[in-house]
């Protein structure tokens, strides 16, 4: 994720970058997957991700 969308989802969530990065790679390791797209299509299968 570039950095300006870092910072721009930081602020709609209301937490520090810091934090967002922390989750993003606790996510990565709890699902196994490397990137954000790799964790959208993990998100789609297992049906918490609806489109």
């Amino acid at each position: 994720m570039h950095y300006k969308k870092e910072k721009e989802l930081s602020k709609t969530l209301h937490i520090s970058e810091s934090s967002l990065k922390s989750h993003k790679r606790d996510l990565f390791e709890i699902t196994n997957t490397k990137n954000t797209p790799e964790l959208i299509k993990f998100g789609i299968q297992q049906g918490i991700i609806i489109s």
